[in-house]
């Protein structure tokens, strides 16, 4: 059984934790294969620097946004997170399999380069 078949322990706000760090994390694993250092560890400054790079396509720089716009993971002052719904824990998983594919097009693309 996968987790989110245990709803006791992989509730909606840490399965919603989990794949934000995730898409954070194969994004700047992105920035690493090319050499480069983000500048900004939002998710949309991630996303903004990949585009900015040409690496990123403008319908998953959207949807990486709405996972980052969701709620802000690191707020300064204490605040009453927002709880995710089901469907939308759905929408950001997909988000988040659409960005294991991208980090691997990337690294293939960058491979690809590298070799000329």
């Amino acid at each position: 059984m996968n987790g989110r078949g245990r709803k006791s322990v992989f509730n909606n706000p840490l399965v919603y934790q989990l794949t934000a760090m995730a898409i954070e994390h194969l994004l700047v694993s992105v920035y690493q294969y090319n050499g480069q250092m983000p500048e900004d560890h939002t998710l949309e400054g991630l996303v903004d620097g990949l585009m900015s790079m040409g690496l990123m396509h403008a319908h998953l720089a959207e949807s990486i946004k709405g996972v980052g716009r969701f709620d802000d993971m690191c707020p300064l002052l204490p605040v009453n997170p927002r709880v995710p719904d089901d469907m939308e824990i759905e929408t950001m998983l997909a988000t988040g399999r659409q960005v294991v594919g991208f980090a691997r097009q990337a690294s293939d693309q960058t491979a690809a380069l590298k070799a000329l």
